[in-house]
């Protein structure tokens, strides 16, 4: 089972600016003077680039974007951008003429900007981001996974969102483990429903032999009721899959999944683990590879 770590921001919010920080979910740690100034050190356009969107001045962006239409690429390469500062500022028109002159979509590192909208408490940021071209999935291996960080944040719209702009649903990492399993662990069920909905493998099998199964077999309950309603249609479908409870032990999957068995007969709508999962679970348990 994945443990997730949920993004916080660098901060980046600049004094002269109304930073909208009720606009969104708390805990989120939004833009700092310093960050923002820091932006502006490569001369004089870069400076008066970063100073109009910070004061939100779309006239004196737009005149300097369309004498240099590279100014809308200003970044410091780890987790600030002009783009991340118009979101933070909840500056919708900004954030429109900086993706019309050719802002990165995904922010300077693949995530910035996108975990940032994802975390507003209205939906136009990522909508516009992913839009414009935003990838809804990892950029890289180990890079912000924008489908973890809706469940984390159990928000039910903002998974559809990412689930109708093309996020891969199965996308494992390299333990296996899926957006479904993040969700049914976090006693996210409405998500989980959702996921099951849109194609999510109800098998999927982690490294260790972890299964959803398992995750939606622990004793722990959610406390709202909407996600106890939501829990037992999740089981009930995960039974209509092929499942029965309680469900096999890690270790009986992974004799399975060794042995070629997974998923095991009758099952519905799962998928054979990859050679790369098998691979990793030969060598995190080889007495059992052996058998």
């Amino acid at each position: 089972m994945r443990l997730f770590t949920p993004i916080l921001l660098a901060g980046v919010l600049m004094s002269g600016c109304d930073a909208r920080a009720d606009g969104f979910v708390v805990g989120t740690v939004l833009p700092s003077p310093t960050s923002v100034a820091a932006l502006g050190r490569d001369g004089h356009s870069t400076r008066d680039m970063v100073e109009a969107v910070r004061d939100g001045d779309l006239a004196k962006a737009r005149r300097l974007l369309d004498a240099d239409p590279a100014l809308a690429r200003i970044g410091d390469g780890r987790n600030l951008d002009l783009l991340t500062l118009a979101v933070a500022r909840d500056d919708r028109a900004m954030v429109s003429l900086l993706l019309e002159k050719g802002a990165p979509p995904d922010g300077p590192n693949g995530e910035t900007s996108l975990s940032l909208a994802l975390r507003a408490r209205e939906p136009w940021h990522a909508q516009a981001l992913l839009q414009a071209g935003a990838s809804p999935d990892p950029v890289a291996p180990d890079a912000f996974w924008p489908l973890d960080e809706a469940i984390a944040l159990n928000s039910l719209g903002a998974v559809r969102l990412l689930l109708d702009h093309g996020a891969d649903v199965n996308r494992a990492d390299r333990t296996g483990g899926t957006p479904l399993e993040t969700a049914v662990a976090m006693r996210n069920y409405r998500i989980a429903e959702l996921l099951l909905e849109r194609g999510a493998d109800p098998w999927a099998v982690g490294v260790n032999g972890d299964t959803i199964a398992a995750a939606l077999n622990a004793p722990v309950r959610p406390a709202e009721p909407v996600e106890i309603q939501a829990e037992a249609r999740v089981k009930a479908r995960m039974t209509a899959a092929g499942w029965r409870f309680p469900p096999p032990s890690a270790q009986a999957v992974r004799a399975d999944v060794l042995a070629g068995r997974w998923p095991p007969a009758g099952a519905e709508g799962g998928r054979p683990p990859s050679p790369e999962l098998v691979r990793r679970m030969r060598e995190l348990w080889p007495s059992e590879s052996s058998r």
